[in-house]
């Protein structure tokens, strides 16, 4: 069973979610991913590659600088994914879209094949791409 789906341009990975944390308009999002995964992550996002394109209000809008959504990844919490183990986080977030700025792995010590990986995006106020 998975928490969210991390989808990009050249991605759409089920995983499981160890952290999400929302501060204003800034999101990090932690999981554990395959070798795989990570590089399907990191073929799909161009870190940095994010601007603010203006301020309403006080309120900041960014967007992709790529300007090909190559940096720009949806976070869709599972709505299943509530049972007697599951995480319930379908109820506690909404789906979001992200704009990275920065990606760190680090693999998770013993054979196990499973890569740490922390991801720091700027959330857009939009909500379809």
């Amino acid at each position: 069973m998975y928490d969210i789906i991390i989808s990009g341009q050249h991605c759409s990975i089920e995983c499981s979610c160890h952290r999400w944390t929302i501060d204003n308009f800034s999101a990090t999002l932690e999981t554990w991913l395959t070798k795989s995964n990570v590089q399907a992550l990191r073929n799909s996002i161009t870190p940095n590659a994010t601007k603010e394109l203006y301020s309403i209000l006080g309120l900041p809008h960014f967007c992709d600088q790529t300007w090909t959504k190559h940096n720009t990844l949806r976070i869709i919490p599972n709505p299943s994914s509530t049972s007697n183990f599951g995480s319930n986080l379908g109820f506690m977030r909404k789906e979001k879209i992200g704009y990275v700025k920065n990606i760190n792995t680090e693999p998770i010590e013993g054979n196990s094949g499973w890569i740490n990986c922390k991801l720091e995006f700027f959330v857009s106020g939009a909500s379809e791409l």
